[in-house]
């Protein structure tokens, strides 16, 4: 009997372990698939060209910083990023 009810309750913790995956893949099959027709959408309406993509990624760029933005470059030494203010401060209660 006690071999029995611990087979029992082998299976019913892989049951739930199996249907717990099984919505996270689906789920995360979702979300793939829905950045993908994101991606495939918008490849389409530029053509398929990666130049026109980049012109208008740029195009957007310039029309923030018309209107006030202010937009961070990215830095020109990532290795000495743990050195920089932002992360002093940012990290100064760990």
């Amino acid at each position: 009997m006690r071999i029995f009810l611990k087979m029992m309750d082998y299976f019913y913790q892989s049951s739930v372990l199996l249907k717990s995956c099984w919505v996270l893949k689906m789920m995360n099959d979702e979300i793939i698939k829905e950045l993908h027709d994101i991606k495939d959408n918008l490849a389409a309406e530029f053509n398929y060209d990666l130049r026109l993509m980049f012109a208008d990624i740029k195009r957007g760029e310039a029309e923030l910083i018309a209107a006030g933005f202010d937009l961070t470059t990215p830095p020109v030494n990532p290795d000495k990023l743990h050195e920089t203010a932002l992360q002093r401060i940012r990290f100064a209660h760990s």
